[in-house]
């Protein structure tokens, strides 16, 4: 099933883009030279033992054939761009397809920034000589880097939460929801639907923080789960 749709797909693409190429090959076609007359072949008379040229000399014969030529390689190159251009439309639609499959499963397969080093992992640590339970992980990045959703859905909580600073909640249905905490500014509201990859904040270091990070957090029914589950998911950017 998957497979015909597939191809389905890639049908469509082709033929939709087969626009693109004569408009490629049109506009390229009217830089090079246009193509000289070629020879009338004059068919052998009676005591002719051969056919006969006439109007064209070897020079123009050799023009007409160069610029055949070039419009020949316009056409190659014209079908080598539709071909790049189809090949990254084919694996944007299987990148596609794999999140939605991954997404059914309960998965948010996006990263909450796209460039971060991970400063502190799930589970326990010892915070100030004290053994803590860490509910989420901390993606270390540059101050102001945009914040993305890992998913789409609703926000239910956005502004200041002891500890978390400045700090974004987003229910993403099924029993999953992400946490985004010690942002320096939001760009969401409460009540508002966002769809994955949207900017909902910028890395900051509001709350208990000791460097620009954004804690990330994933719970499933309630129970904090373990992002890099989710994370080992995501595509690089």
């Amino acid at each position: 099933m998957q497979i015909g749709l597939k191809s389905s797909l890639l049908g469509i693409l082709a033929v939709s883009a087969l626009p693109l190429v004569n408009a490629i090959a049109q506009t390229t076609l009217s830089e090079t030279s246009r193509i000289p007359a070629l020879p009338q072949i004059n068919a052998a008379q009676p005591g002719q033992s051969a056919l006969s040229f006439t109007e064209a000399n070897t020079d123009e014969i050799s023009a007409a054939i160069q610029a055949l030529s070039r419009q020949a390689q316009v056409k190659e190159d014209a079908l080598a761009a539709l071909a790049s251009q189809l090949e990254e439309k084919h694996d944007r639609l299987e990148r596609e397809q794999e999140v939605m499959a991954l997404r059914s499963r309960g998965v948010l397969a996006a990263r909450p920034v796209d460039a971060y080093r991970v400063s502190s992992n799930f589970g326990h640590r010892q915070i100030f000589g004290k053994n803590q339970f860490h509910k989420g992980i901390d993606l270390a990045a540059p101050a102001g880097s945009p914040v993305f959703a890992t998913g789409s859905g609703v926000v239910t909580r956005a502004g200041w939460v002891s500890g978390y600073g400045q700090f974004v909640e987003i229910d993403h249905g099924a029993g999953l929801a992400s946490r985004y905490g010690h942002n320096s500014r939001l760009h969401v509201r409460v009540g508002e639907r966002v769809s994955e990859r949207q900017r909902i904040a910028d890395v900051g270091c509001t709350g208990r923080c000791t460097g620009p990070h954004v804690h990330y957090e994933v719970l499933k029914n309630g129970q904090h789960v373990d992002p890099n589950i989710h994370l080992a998911m995501a595509p690089t950017r």
